[in-house]
């Protein structure tokens, strides 16, 4: 990742240091298979400490919507389709956080809500006809 584009990304974080860009990127480009989530594990925890939450909300809504930017026709073809398994996704990843001892419930309830936000957000960008209401 271009480390201009990385910066622009992260604007209004914290995440500055070409280091937690590096982290940044590999929980977003992470997968959900196991290899996927340990990334995610072990480069989530420099984010959870006191006064980087905001930091991991952004990190992981980000997440959320990775896979739209791969298969945007897909997702253009089948919205709702789409963004249940979005949604279900991040369903899965809450539960694999559920099991950290750093993670609280108020984390883990505001996470869920920011990526949903940012799915939602992003297929109305991508889908303008898609009436998002109807499928909340």
């Amino acid at each position: 990742m271009n480390t201009e584009l990385a910066i622009n990304k992260f604007k209004g974080t914290n995440i500055k240091t070409p280091f937690e860009i590096m982290r940044a990127g590999a929980i977003i480009h992470a997968n959900m298979d196991t290899r996927g989530l340990s990334l995610i594990n072990f480069n989530l925890t420099t984010f959870l400490q006191r006064g980087r939450e905001e930091d991991a909300y952004s990190i992981l809504s980000f997440w959320a919507i990775e896979p739209i930017k791969h298969q945007v026709q897909r997702f253009i073809q089948n919205p709702e389709a789409g963004r249940e398994a979005l949604i279900k996704r991040v369903e899965k990843l809450i539960e694999h956080l559920e099991k950290r001892n750093d993670t609280s419930d108020y984390f883990l309830e505001t996470v869920f809500t920011r990526m949903t936000q940012h799915i939602n957000r992003t297929l109305a960008e991508v889908c303008p006809n898609y009436d998002m209401a109807q499928s909340a």
